[in-house]
């Protein structure tokens, strides 16, 4: 069974509850897009029949920013919870096969593969979630603009034509998950593919030596945080240039990667149980 075969199964246990979480982020997001909208523009029209003024004057004092729009509670509370789902699904995805009387890691374990493609399948599996959820908040963003543009008046919208680059900058969520530049998101999502790959070793640790795993996993999830911490300290304090700290943060991320992936199979093949 090939590691794409393995994502397919992963993605048939797991697809109606994405598919919630996608639809649920979704409506929440354009429910609470229109609702700010809508309500400036109520805004804006009570004023101007109160005021005896037109949209044009009323516009010269105060306009919309589509940022403002879009930097609401309810809208990051969807992103954070959909991020703490993911985090969540992450632990899920290893543990639900030890569950059960007649438990599916049983199978999994004894299949004529390489365990390794277990490890690559869940790897995968999990990434491409996050990918996916990264395209639909671009896509929900796009989708924004169009309402906001539907529900206010033209005369009050801030005239840029880079809207969606200025929500990602200047929104507090939004710049942390939607980087603009190719090397932010090399850094944000390499050390989010990191993390990742020291949650699945911890958890194959803590498998495989059961109590003593939790122990020894802790331990090793602090020698990885300190390894890249210390690492990018080091560079700070020899005064290196931005992109030399980038770089050496980014070979830090790398063999930390390399080195979980590595201790995560051997595990897998020389000590995991059911």
């Amino acid at each position: 069974m090939s590691i794409i075969k393995l994502m397919m199964f992963e993605y048939k246990r797991i697809w109606k509850l994405y598919l919630a979480l996608v639809i649920a982020v979704t409506c929440i997001q354009l429910f609470f897009i229109w609702y700010g909208s809508y309500t400036h523009a109520e805004m804006y029209k009570e004023l101007a029949r109160e005021s005896g003024r037109t949209y044009y004057q009323i516009a010269q004092q105060d306009q919309l920013s589509f940022v403002h729009v879009f930097n609401s509670f309810p809208i990051h509370a969807s992103i954070m919870i959909s991020i703490a789902a993911l985090l969540l699904y992450s632990c899920f995805i290893w543990y639900r096969d030890w569950v059960g009387k007649y438990p599916m890691a049983q199978r999994l374990l004894t299949l004529p593969i390489h365990r390794s493609a277990l490890y690559f399948s869940k790897l995968g599996t999990i990434f491409t979630f996050v990918l996916g959820m990264i395209a639909l908040q671009y896509l929900i963003i796009l989708a924004g603009i169009g309402l906001v543009h539907l529900t206010v008046p033209s005369e009050f919208l801030q005239g840029n034509p880079l809207v969606l680059s200025s929500i990602a900058r200047f929104s507090q969520v939004f710049s942390v998950i939607l980087p603009l530049t190719f090397k932010s998101f090399l850094l944000m999502y390499g050390t989010g593919f990191t993390f990742l790959t020291v949650a699945f070793t911890v958890i194959v640790i803590e498998r495989s030596f059961r109590m003593k795993g939790w122990f020894i996993g802790a331990a090793y999830m602090a020698i990885a945080v300190a390894f890249n911490g210390l690492g990018t300290y080091i560079s700070l304090k020899l005064h290196l240039f931005e992109s030399e700290v980038f770089i050496v943060f980014g070979f830090t991320l790398v063999i930390t990667s390399i080195l979980s992936s590595l201790l995560c199979i051997y595990l897998l093949q020389r000590k995991v149980t059911v």
